[in-house]
């Protein structure tokens, strides 16, 4: 059974998100929740990297 390549970054796994995209393109208007979750999606990663 084939996997098709899944567009949605979200649905792939963070760890393609981030590949695949850098914290400044973040595609959402500021001051909304969607913005914040971007940003804080890579910040965590970063917490988690820099903490192991």
């Amino acid at each position: 059974m084939a996997i098709d390549y899944i567009n949605n970054p979200y649905d792939r796994g963070r760890e393609n998100f981030c590949a695949d995209f850098e914290i400044t393109d973040n595609p959402y208007p500021k001051n909304t929740q969607a913005h914040e979750d971007w940003s804080r999606g890579f910040l965590d990663q970063l917490n988690i990297e820099i903490s192991t």
